[in-house]
């Protein structure tokens, strides 16, 4: 990054949900000093963002689970869709067997299975998938109403 700032090259990060306390560790990853940086700060204002916390019994997960997507899909047609993200490959595997959806980890398959499942997914051809983070929490497709993390995360940056 700091050959490509010497040769002028201008670069722009965008950032939703950079916390304050980690920009310095930010400058440090990419290489630029602060100092070289011009930095923007201001508030986002989303109104149509709720947060909810849901208990449950684990013994009762894929219950549970299941109630909330239905009950997620029912608020939220068609083209609406349910991503839901899970800590371990295990569990994503799982929940998908139980809401018949697809699933999307790291070792998924090859190159083209996982373009396929990501076509699905931004086509818009399937309403609920479930994946680990190897999907990325940044993905952005507007026909996405519903983000679900199951479990417990153990960084806030997670449930971005």
């Amino acid at each position: 990054m700091k050959e490509i700032t010497r040769k002028s090259v201008q670069v722009l990060y965008l950032m939703a949900t950079l916390l304050l306390s980690k920009e310095a560790a930010f400058h440090e990853a990419i290489g630029v000093p602060e100092r070289e940086m011009f930095t923007l700060w201001d508030h986002t204002v989303c109104l149509n963002i709720a947060y909810a916390v849901v208990g449950y019994e684990r013994k009762e997960e894929d219950k549970e689970v299941q109630q909330l997507v239905e009950e997620k899909l029912d608020q939220h047609l068609e083209p609406g869709q349910v991503i839901m993200y899970c800590r371990k490959v295990e569990q994503a595997k799982r929940l998908a067997a139980v809401l018949g959806c697809s699933v999307y980890y790291y070792t998924v398959g090859d190159q083209k299975k996982k373009k396929g499942i990501l076509q699905r997914l931004t086509r818009q051809t399937e309403q609920v998938f479930t994946a680990t983070n190897a999907l990325g929490v940044g993905i952005d497709t507007p026909t996405i109403q519903v983000v679900i993390h199951v479990g417990v995360l153990k960084e806030l940056k997670q449930y971005s």
